[in-house]
């Protein structure tokens, strides 16, 4: 029977007209007609609204139906037909829509990712990866995740590392792309293979580097030069006349921070940024505290969690000269940046010392490239750990590395800051003493300190 509009407009309320293949059409009420679709399904009926008429129209009908019914005959549901077009409708969509992401849109999201995490990245990591990735990969930031390849990598790589550049840089900037390709593999799904992985190899850093220090005898020198710079006294020899200049009141500063990071084996931005508030040095204070000698607290620059330092003798000279300097201009940082803008914050950085406190100690016979700088202190603090027979975990926690950090974080209160620093004051006198070759015990210097109450 060749059914057609006319058959369907003369339908009263209440009948039905049959099209074959399970199609049927229903007047339900005032010009709203439904397209019926019936069947069986391993053996049971099914009954099922394809839509209404006249939004679908005759041919759509049938041609959904015939569809439908060799589903049914093969002992699909249409239902769930539909329901998988629907789901590779959307994730055709959906790839459609994050090829189109790029680079900067990826690590926008990996960064609110990673500040999730239990250990997120420190504030100075996001901001030298913000400068790093900024400045050196411009032209690919916002171009599509998916349309960065292996080749361009490898020539910004050479492009940064070559003429006069940095291949430390160029290394860093990999270390710094290698997670976010990694999130958008593993969390968004955009990428099948990571970009970075055919140059691996440039990512990693050689293990000898780690093994950089100085041995005793240098930090002895080291200490007694940087002590000699704060004195009016201080002469540099004939061969490094031209230095007297360059030894400026910041140099100086940045020369005490270098001494820190040597007898403690902190981070860089563990001491750059210690408030006066946070050292206890005078007697009263020690007093106040109930404490058994001076101590200090840091914010550790991977947990973000308070810890306690004990204040060695040589130290609290240290100390006590950087808070009477500082308290002069009225910063509350021991070590306040000497930029005149008004503005009261640490210093940024201390590298500037490295090369002055090179010239001053000559070549260093146990730093590979005979280099300075803040990796070589802190493996030199742990080098002399060990030689005293102090165990790696004793030696990870003075310097701040808890594997238990959960639940240090329920106990990190002032009472517990004051306890490291008075648990761990032996470990830190006996390694202080051995780099600085004393023969007297620190631990003697306690019967009576030598620091005066604050009135």
């Amino acid at each position: 029977m060749n059914v057609g509009d006319r058959e369907i407009r003369r339908l009263n309320l209440g009948e039905r007209l049959r099209f074959g293949r399970g199609l049927t059409v229903y007047r339900r009420k005032s010009e709203v007609f439904d397209w019926n679709f019936q069947s069986r399904v391993d053996g049971k009926v099914i009954k099922l609204t394809i839509g209404q008429y006249p939004d679908i129209p005759i041919d759509e009908a049938l041609t959904t139906a015939i569809e439908w019914k060799k589903h049914c005959k093969a002992g699909i549901h249409p239902r769930q037909l539909q329901k998988q077009i629907l789901a590779e409708r959307r994730q055709k969509l959906k790839e459609e829509e994050t090829s189109k992401l790029t680079l900067r849109q990826i690590w926008i999201k990996y960064e609110q990712r990673n500040q999730l995490k239990d250990k997120p990245n420190s504030e100075r990591t996001i901001k030298d990866r913000e400068h790093t990735l900024e400045k050196h990969y411009a032209n690919l930031l916002d171009k599509p995740l998916a349309e960065i390849s292996s080749e361009m990598l490898l020539d910004k790589f050479n492009t940064i590392a070559g003429q006069g550049g940095s291949k430390s840089v160029a290394t860093k900037s990999f270390r710094y792309l290698n997670p976010i390709f990694n999130f958008a593999i593993r969390s968004l799904q955009i990428i099948d293979k990571n970009p970075l992985e055919p140059n691996k190899d440039l990512i990693k850093i050689s293990t000898p580097k780690n093994l950089n220090r100085l041995t005793i005898k240098e930090t002895q020198k080291l200490f007694e030069i940087i002590s000699n710079l704060n004195t009016a006294a201080f002469k540099p020899d004939n061969e490094n006349t031209l230095l007297a200049n360059k030894i400026t009141p910041s140099i100086k500063l940045q020369c005490d921070i270098i001494c820190l990071l040597l007898l403690t084996g902190l981070r860089q931005q563990e001491i750059i940024k210690i408030e006066i508030d946070q050292v206890v040095l005078t007697a009263h204070q020690i007093r106040y505290m109930e404490a058994d000698g001076p101590y200090f607290r840091i914010i550790r620059s991977k947990q973000g969690q308070p810890m306690g330092i004990p204040i060695t003798p040589p130290m609290a000279s240290i100390f006590e000269r950087r808070i009477n300097a500082a308290r002069q201009i009225g910063s509350k940082y021991v070590f306040p940046s000497p930029r005149p803008n008004g503005e009261d914050r640490p210093i940024a950085k201390e590298r500037g010392a490295y090369p002055i406190l090179k010239c001053l100690l000559g070549n260093l016979s146990e730093s590979m490239n005979n280099s300075l700088n803040a990796n070589v202190l802190r493996t030199t603090f742990a080098s002399a750990a060990f030689e005293l027979g102090i165990t790696t975990d004793i030696v990870n926690a003075i310097t701040g590395h808890f594997n238990s950090i959960h639940t240090l974080q329920k106990v990190a209160t002032g009472a517990y800051v004051k306890t490291t620093a008075e648990g761990n004051r032996k470990w830190f006198n006996m390694i202080n003493e051995k780099l600085l070759d004393q023969e007297i015990p620190f631990d003697a210097f306690y019967e009576e300190p030598a620091v005066h109450d604050e009135h």
